[in-house]
């Protein structure tokens, strides 16, 4: 059986200790140990956070663990949302690439209620359909294996 994979607490690593994470704050976009976290809930700017599993963390989808929550160019976080580029921005982007958009959102406006959205439920129900059928085709093709595997012995013994 594979080992899990093993994701170190931000803080720790950069005291240059090795502490196993055991929650992933998406939007530190940190992993953080149990002392670490409980820390974090102090601060001001983190303690409404919402952290989840470390063991959850690692069963998101890859697209979405590739997904950041800071600009590329500026390292700041994306506080706007761009109607104009369909685009989150940080705040240096509104000065640089969007200084000719007029329509800008709060970005946590935006997203503070999308999982009660009807589009959410519908990607959902999607999301749903699509590892049933994913179920299926393993079922079937694990048949067809089982299938193919008894012919050929029969082949064999003939």
């Amino acid at each position: 059986m594979a080992t899990p994979p093993t994701k170190f607490c931000g803080i720790c690593e950069q005291e240059h200790m090795n502490e196993p994470a055991d929650v992933w704050c998406p939007e530190c976009d940190e992993a953080y140990c149990t002392n670490c976290k409980n820390t974090m809930g102090f601060s001001k700017l983190s303690k409404h956070h919402k952290t989840i599993k470390i063991e959850d963390y690692f069963q998101l989808p890859s697209f979405l663990l590739s997904t950041k929550q800071q600009c590329h160019d500026h390292s700041s976080p994306f506080e706007l949302y761009c109607k104009t580029h369909n685009a989150p921005c940080c705040i240096f982007c509104m000065k640089d690439t969007h200084k000719e958009c007029l329509q800008f959102e709060p970005l946590k406006e935006i997203v503070k209620d999308i999982k009660h959205s009807s589009r959410f439920s519908i990607l959902e129900q999607l999301l749903e359909n699509v590892m049933s059928d994913i179920d299926f085709l393993i079922e079937l093709t694990s048949k067809n294996l089982s299938i193919v595997d008894s012919k050929t012995n029969e082949c064999l013994e003939k």
